[in-house]
């Protein structure tokens, strides 16, 4: 199937591998010959990327075999994991409806239900996959975004806590945990974070930005230089994220390089001037578009460009007052 990345489909393979490799002897024993044969012909065929044919099998056999769970299970993680989540939900919610102590069909209906906002079918899901696989860091992990998307910070953590413990491997629950404390102002967890990401996955460009978001927050004592590499790494590695480039031109103004903060400000005050993808702007959206005004307007203070000082300050106060009225977005 076109547009699939490499790694999704490194990701479907390898699962489809496993869920055909754990039902095989059930299905051998238990269920009709022509629902085995087919089944596992589709399982084959995920195997060797050919995902157009096996959905195409799973599709047909959803209907011709209407109680076989895996069917339900192996294109409920498809689509959730495709892009298309919505179709997911209804197939894996009918899934553990059914068979509730699933608890790998739990995670990905939890996955499902955050990729689409629902925050109850999450958190259900989720507590239900946890209390299943209570060592799984992925399910602790699931769990915690599921709080976090409940509005629930004090559980998100913990769970994120929980699931690095299970899982101290895994450079994604290490990168959601530097999210969550740089969403509660924890400079100094923030850093713990993002540094150990970036000990698991050196090319992670976010988790470089939340280290040098940290360093460049310390209270009382922020390490500009260490700050100005790491984001310099995350810009080379994410040359057009917004909040790189104006965390790095905070950075170039403290270290009173002009020049090079205005040249990235510059590029974040253009970036972050595109709407968003419903052709809006979110109060956050314009929040940050402010900043990079605000210190647009410092760079040129001291660079003794006035009326480029007075344009940015005019633009900081326009879009401040916007975002007071604009709505509120995750």
């Amino acid at each position: 199937m076109t547009g699939f990345s490499a790694r999704v489909k490194v990701i479907l393979t390898a699962a489809a591998i496993l869920i055909g490799a754990a039902v095989w002897l059930r299905i051998h024993f238990t269920e009709p010959v022509p629902l085995m044969r087919r089944y596992m012909d589709a399982v084959h065929l995920a195997e060797a990327g050919d995902y157009v044919h096996a959905v195409a099998i799973w599709q047909r056999l959803l209907v011709e075999y209407p109680s076989f769970p895996y069917t339900y299970f192996q294109l409920g993680r498809f689509y959730a994991r495709t892009g298309h989540a919505a179709q997911a939900v209804p197939l894996l919610q009918r899934l553990v409806s059914q068979h509730p102590r699933f608890p790998e069909a739990q995670q990905v209906l939890a996955e499902a239900c955050l990729a689409i906002n629902d925050a109850s079918c999450a958190l259900q899901a989720a507590k239900q996959a946890a209390a299943q696989s209570p060592h799984s860091g992925v399910a602790h992990n699931l769990l915690a975004a599921a709080y976090g998307k409940s509005g629930d910070l004090g559980d998100c953590i913990r769970e994120v806590l929980l699931a690095e413990r299970y899982a101290p491997s895994n450079a994604t629950i290490w990168l959601h945990g530097a999210n969550i404390f740089q969403q509660a102002q924890d400079v100094r967890l923030t850093e713990q974070q993002a540094r150990r990401c970036v000990q698991l996955d050196p090319n992670n460009g976010r988790a470089w930005y939340l280290l040098g978001w940290a360093l460049n927050n310390e209270p009382g004592a922020p390490n500009e230089l260490k700050a100005l590499h790491a984001l310099q790494r995350a810009a080379a590695l994410q040359p057009q994220d917004p909040l790189t480039l104006t965390e790095l031109g905070d950075v170039y103004l403290r270290l009173q390089r002009y020049r090079e903060a205005v040249q990235t400000l510059s590029k974040a005050r253009n970036i972050t001037a595109l709407p968003e993808a419903d052709g809006g702007y979110s109060q956050k959206h314009l929040l940050a578009r402010a900043r990079v005004a605000r210190l647009l307007a410092i760079a040129f203070l001291r660079t003794y460009k006035q009326a480029d000082a007075k344009r940015m300050f005019m633009e900081c106060q326009v879009l401040s007052h916007e975002a007071d009225k604009a709505p509120m977005k995750d």
